[in-house]
């Protein structure tokens, strides 16, 4: 099969600028075959093969719903809109984007994290240091692309991701390179933030920062304990092993959470979802508790440090005034 890729193109008129609300051709958002572009690529492959096959299927979505369409002048309406209907599928209101804001939106809903405002001129740059991705590699016949994979030219001028054609099944950052089997110090993203979330919820402090996607000291010792105490290999590794037995530690006390009150831990902010699971809308900022309003970003998403009252768990979701949010970035008090 083909490769194909997904982006957000042109206006109905062949403009930037200025175009009607929407997607009037289907061709403004779109897939096509996957090409080179003339300006060359970088691919941005994200760590995670969840969020690099999350990201294939959100850019799909963005393309398969014309209520999506182009006009750099309203980039960001995307934004606006996803955070209000918590998926690029559900769009119902017309509205626009360019291909490097389309790209942030893919990224929100793919791996619940906001990299910000971005440009094909920052993108790369603006990527790697989110810790989400590997370091950007030129695409040249010697690289293998995947689906999820995130190209952008060498220079200002596109961004697209590749939708289909090559499915992501291992972490790999290239054809030619065998990733690591484990986590260790140094290494980062968000399978890092996850193994932190962990550590900290079963009583492992991994420093000041918390789960911040960053495998430094701290993280190592926290590990290294963790291992100690568990009979594993003491050797800050954190392989299929300590995995294995740190998710078992963490489901378990997960399945016995207390009610009262936490406070969020997620350093990008935690979004208030309409019921226990991320398939449910995003609960917008004006539909929050005039509390929660208080404590909350311009997207709605409750900032960190937050304390929050949880009346009820559900599905590892807990249940707030506001609606529910995400039990991993909870921390009892």
């Amino acid at each position: 099969m083909s490769l194909i890729v997904g982006s957000a193109r042109i206006d109905e008129n062949g403009n930037l600028k200025n175009g009607k609300a929407g997607d009037q051709t289907s061709g403004e958002v779109s897939t096509q075959a996957y090409y080179m572009h003339k300006k060359g690529w970088y691919v941005m492959r994200a760590k995670s093969v969840a969020h690099a096959n999350a990201l294939a299927t959100a850019m799909k979505q963005a393309c398969d719903n014309n209520k999506i369409g182009y006009d750099q002048n309203e980039r960001n309406g995307v934004i606006t809109q996803l955070n209000k209907y918590g998926s690029l599928s559900k769009i119902v209101t017309n509205t626009e984007c360019d291909c490097s804001s389309l790209v942030r939106a893919c990224i929100i809903q793919a791996t619940m994290v906001d990299v910000g405002n971005i440009t094909t001129a920052s993108l790369a740059t603006t990527l790697e240091k989110s810790g989400l991705f590997y370091p950007k590699e030129n695409v040249t016949g010697e690289i293998m692309l995947y689906n999820g994979d995130i190209l952008v030219t060498k220079t200002k001028g596109h961004t697209v991701i590749v939708v289909s054609g090559r499915a992501r099944n291992r972490a790999t950052t290239s054809n030619t390179s065998k990733p690591k089997s484990y986590l260790s110090k140094g290494d980062k993203g968000n399978d890092v933030k996850t193994m932190q979330t962990m550590l900290i919820a079963v009583g492992y402090s991994c420093g000041s920062y918390g789960a911040d996607g960053d495998f430094g000291s701290d993280s190592d010792k926290a590990l290294r304990k963790f291992q100690g105490d568990y009979g594993l290999t003491v050797d800050g590794k954190y392989g299929p092993k300590s995995k294995a037995k740190l998710e078992s530690v963490y489901n378990q006390k997960k399945s016995s959470k207390s009610l009262g009150t936490y406070e969020v831990t997620a350093k990008s902010g935690l979004y208030v979802r309409e019921g226990a699971g991320t398939n449910y809308n995003i609960v917008p900022k004006s539909k929050l508790t005039k509390n929660a309003q208080e404590h909350a970003k311009a997207n709605g998403a409750l900032k960190y440090g937050t304390h929050v009252t949880v009346k009820e768990w559900k599905n590892g979701f807990a249940r707030i005034p506001s609606g529910w949010v995400c039990g991993d970035y909870l921390r009892k008090i």
